[in-house]
């Protein structure tokens, strides 16, 4: 007999289709995030999932939990020939199995199926949902057809999905590198990412313009890695970060610029700042 954890959000689909109008990007990321740990604990033990996709990811609690190992193995750091019954997801399946049935599956096929995942989590809505048969998902796939962005989408996140389920294996990060990415937009992100896309491309370049003219030294957030939250819990959190480029440990101050400012209320932002 075999035990297992009741889930009482149900699956990662399910939970979607019910409460994807309440989540913020904060959720999204959190829960991508959560997901990942789950792939990397599992990778660091050299056991390949083989069957990623939203049904097999349990939610208790809002948590995330991977699930369902009937097709996992350990990999030993070798391919692992997979079972035909795979293609029963093809959306989540990277598109070498198709054109080859045989292809030993590896951790980086976990890598594409976290890449759709993600997606899914971005739109709420299942992968080639419009499509009628898995014949035709896989034919789409093998095209070299992936899902759209979804307006609106932090374009980190659009950039780290799009690694993960990139047609060449050696391209997709490894799992630390898709956590670290996730740990990165979390730390950047304190608050809900909900973004009017058009507005906020116009107020960045002027936000832009600003600091150029005022000879502001501009330094790519990518430098700062190793956050960590100081407080006591009741006064606003304050984050230290290592500036890699210099190894000091800096406090970041962050602010949000509204999307309607002008270039003259930019200007007196950065004044003050």
């Amino acid at each position: 007999m075999i035990v297992l954890q009741y889930a009482n959000n149900g699956n990662l689909r399910e939970y979607l289709k019910n409460n994807f109008s309440r989540l913020q990007w904060e959720d999204k990321i959190r829960m991508a995030k959560e997901i990942t740990q789950g792939v990397l604990y599992l990778h660091n033990k050299n056991i390949v999932h083989r069957d990623l996709h939203t049904r097999n990811i349990l939610v208790h609690d809002e948590k995330m939990l991977v699930a369902d190992f009937g097709l996992s193995s350990y990999s030993d750091n070798k391919p692992i020939i997979p079972s035909k019954s795979i293609v029963g997801m093809p959306a989540y399946t990277e598109p070498q199995y198709f054109w080859n049935p045989s292809y030993a599956y590896d951790k980086k096929s976990d890598i594409y199926s976290l890449g759709v995942i993600f997606w899914e989590i971005s739109s709420g809505e299942p992968p080639f949902r419009s499509f009628t048969s898995i014949e035709a998902i896989a034919i789409h796939i093998f095209q070299g057809h992936r899902e759209k962005h979804v307006k609106g989408t932090p374009s980190q996140y659009i950039e780290l999905y799009e690694k993960c389920w990139d047609v060449d294996p050696s391209k997709r990060p490894e799992t630390k590198t898709v956590l670290e990415e996730l740990d990165r937009m979390i730390s950047i992100t304190s608050e809900p990412i909900n973004i009017n896309r058009n507005k906020e491309h116009v107020s960045a370049n002027l936000f832009e313009s600003v600091i150029l003219k005022l000879n502001v030294n501009y330094i790519d957030h990518n430098q700062f890695t190793e956050f960590m939250e100081i407080g006591d819990g009741i006064s606003p959190v304050h984050k230290k970060y290592l500036w890699q480029n210099t190894e000091l440990t800096v406090f970041l101050k962050r602010f949000v610029v509204d999307i309607n400012l002008d270039s003259n209320a930019i200007q007196e932002l950065v004044n003050k700042v």
